[in-house]
């Protein structure tokens, strides 16, 4: 254990890379980690465009870093060029969780784990029961895998319709081969099928970068009608904390959590594979989030 947070030449570099970064809470949540833990660590953030992922990752293992999480628009990429993936990385073909063991890269996905932790955290565990979700990127889809091997009865994807609607429909496939949840994929142009799902369901995902900074004005449920009080609505967005789609299910009356809470627990469950240290959640959430998620 250190007893400063100054950077040495034994400091081991962790850092999130994707584009755009600078909104970016986990410098700030993973550093307060590491000086309350007083670990030899420091994690900043690289902006870094789609097509300079492989190389980003790459470097990042020859310059010696622990790890790196990878967001927006890099986890397929993560994902395929992995040395060696775990069982969720292979079932969605995203990775967030990149840690550089023994010379090879490694990857995981963990933002599974902290939506199911999220929802728990608010009561609404969504297991037995039915699941919608908006949108089948990297994140939805590690949502929708870990959601599903954990016991949800039901998920409902909803997507734009186009080429890519049959890849989302064989991950459906695979999904369900390897659990007992029921998968359905539908296009997110038919608002009946939404309407008749979300009255039906226990929890909302929106795994989409649908009302995100600059465009905080968008939203893929077309109006409060679609919404009923019960239902808990997470959005994965975190910039704005408050997106359209969750002010909207607030004034409903629905339990809400904002993806600053999903950030934090798939957050924690990255620190500890890098460092080997379980996070001080309650010690970031007050520090760094001013005592809520």
């Amino acid at each position: 254990m250190r007893e400063n947070t100054e950077i040495t030449a034994t400091t081991k570099g962790l850092c999130v890379i994707g584009s755009p970064i600078s909104h970016s809470i986990s410098p700030a949540m993973h550093n307060e980690a590491i000086k309350a833990l007083g670990i030899d660590y420091v994690y900043t953030a690289f902006d870094i465009p789609e097509d300079k992922i492989e190389m980003a990752i790459r470097s990042l293992k020859i310059l010696g870093f622990a790890g790196c999480n990878v967001t927006m628009p890099g986890k397929l990429v993560a994902a395929k060029i992995a040395d060696e993936r775990t069982p969720m990385v292979e079932l969605c073909e995203a990775a967030n969780t990149i840690t550089f063991r023994d010379g090879k890269i490694c990857a995981d996905s963990t933002d599974g784990v902290g939506f199911m932790l999220t929802a728990r955290r608010h009561g609404a565990d969504p297991v037995g029961k039915r699941l919608v979700v908006l949108g089948a990127g990297g994140a939805a889809k590690a949502v929708i895998a870990q959601a599903a091997l954990d016991g949800v009865a039901q998920i409902d994807i909803f997507r734009r319709a186009g080429e890519a609607f049959r890849g989302t429909e064989e991950f459906a496939d695979r999904v369900m081969a390897a659990s007992d949840c029921r998968i359905r994929v539908i296009d997110l142009a038919d608002e009946q099928a939404l309407r008749e799902s979300l009255a039906g369901a226990c929890a909302l995902v929106n795994g989409t970068s649908v009302g995100m900074e600059p465009h905080p004005e968008g939203c893929l449920i077309p109006d409060a009608s679609f919404l009923h009080e019960g239902l808990f609505v997470c959005d994965l967005v975190y910039h704005p904390v408050m997106t359209r789609l969750l002010t909207m299910a607030k004034e409903s009356g629905c339990e809400i959590a904002t993806g600053k809470s999903v950030l934090l627990f798939q957050g924690a469950a990255s620190f500890e594979q890098f460092t080997g240290h379980k996070m001080p959640v309650d010690r970031v959430i007050d520090v760094v989030f001013d005592g809520e998620v």
